[in-house]
């Protein structure tokens, strides 16, 4: 299943497609309310240009892969450390961040692999050709 290699790239710009102030009443049947508040209080919107810049492909890849819907939002996060790309909150990150690459999921989509090509949970080499 592969393991971190700290590269940070799935912190740099997390791309959500809901915007969590508006939206956290309806999310709190599905998503523990402590993700909501790690969120809250953490989570700072910036535009899609900012999240370009500061993860190439995660506006212009995924947009083009999957159909970028008006709905979709990105955020920093100040627990996210830049210059160890570390998060200073490990122990008590939401379950999204857990979740990173697979998210409950067997397979990633090649949009993913292509995004974060320096992540170590991809499984081979040839997975990223």
């Amino acid at each position: 299943m592969g393991h971190c290699t700290q590269c940070g790239d799935c912190c740099r710009a997390v791309r959500l497609r809901v915007d969590w102030e508006l939206a956290a009443a309806d999310l709190d049947h599905y998503q523990p309310s402590s993700d909501i508040q790690f969120v809250r209080d953490h989570f700072t919107e910036i535009t899609p240009e900012d999240a370009e810049r500061r993860l190439p492909g995660i506006v212009t890849l995924t947009g083009e892969e999957e159909g970028r819907q008006e709905h979709e939002h990105f955020y920093t996060c100040d627990q996210f450390n830049e210059t160890t790309n570390l998060c200073m909150a490990h122990d008590s990150r939401p379950e999204f961040c857990r979740g990173f690459p697979f998210y409950g999921r067997d397979e990633v989509e090649e949009a993913m692999l292509r995004l974060y090509p320096r992540c170590g949970y991809w499984l081979t080499e040839e997975a990223l050709q």
